[in-house]
């Protein structure tokens, strides 16, 4: 059985900062948070993150907050009052979008297409999975990934419905179990 080369790790001092990363780069140590999944199963839930950023910030950890999509840009725009949060979301370039995670401490998401654009990064990667399995659909990079998913039977399923109703596969993982792998990349 041949084995699958690793994705090449980006060079991101390659790039030219923008203006707006040019201004936030000394804010250290940044956490990356990407609001969304991409679909309603692999989402992880607006009570979630915001309990996730606001124990983040009490702790003075500067969160980043991303995601493209009006839902998510609607998620950011209600966390902004929480002292700490800076909002990224909307439009990026994957050049901005790879230069903000490299020069993060840690980036927290769901299986999604930012989280595989993290993991061309070398910045270690808190990876939620619910339908999917990890070991199937997960970041091609290993070393630096902590996965994070519920050991449920339904799993994998065909994201169509849930039988629950409720997704818990997602839901079930708890704010404590993320903050803490956070914190082991920050401190």
């Amino acid at each position: 059985m041949a084995t699958i080369p690793p994705y090449p790790e980006i060079d991101v001092a390659a790039f030219p900062l923008s203006a707006r990363l040019a201004a936030v780069r000394d804010i250290h140590p940044k956490v990356v948070v990407h609001l969304g999944a991409g679909n309603r199963f692999r989402d992880w839930g607006m009570d979630h993150f915001t309990a996730l950023v606001q124990r983040l910030s009490s702790g003075h950890i500067p969160v980043f907050l991303i995601g493209g999509s009006p839902q998510e840009r609607a998620r950011a725009l209600s966390l902004q009052a929480i002292p700490g949060v800076h909002d990224f979301s909307g439009p990026m370039t994957v050049k901005d979008l790879l230069s903000l995670i490299a020069g993060a401490a840690v980036y927290v998401g769901a299986d999604s297409g930012p989280l595989h654009v993290a993991s061309l990064t070398a910045t270690p990667l808190v990876a939620l999975f619910g339908p999917n399995l990890a070991a199937i659909s997960g970041p091609w990079r290993r070393d630096g990934v902590v996965i994070i998913e519920s050991d449920m039977a339904c799993r994998p399923c065909s994201q169509r419905n849930c039988k629950y109703g409720t997704i818990p596969c997602m839901r079930n993982i708890s704010v404590e179990q993320v903050h803490e792998a956070v914190s082991k990349s920050i401190y």
